[in-house]
């Protein structure tokens, strides 16, 4: 497992916590795998999370409230082992 920093940008008046999922690409679409973190303040800039062992492939980071009327994501990213 590595720690890593999650930042984002928001704009709006989102007060509600939001929760911090990652996704992974599969022949369906994409299936979470990995609550981040949970209950994060939308204000704050980010977070800092701990990533799980995971297979070499496609991923994305998802941001989500009740607030929010679509879930906001990353661009996808790949997560390979050295």
């Amino acid at each position: 497992m590595e720690r890593h920093r999650i930042t984002w940008r928001y704009t709006g008046a989102l007060w509600h916590p939001c929760d911090v999922l990652l996704e992974r690409r599969t022949d369906g679409g994409w299936t979470k795998v990995a609550l981040l973190a949970a209950q994060v303040d939308p204000r704050a800039p980010g977070t800092s999370v701990v990533v799980p062992e995971l297979p070499t492939g496609p991923y994305r980071v998802l941001v989500t409230s009740p607030e929010l009327p679509v879930a906001a994501c990353s661009p996808p990213l790949v997560i390979r082992h050295h």
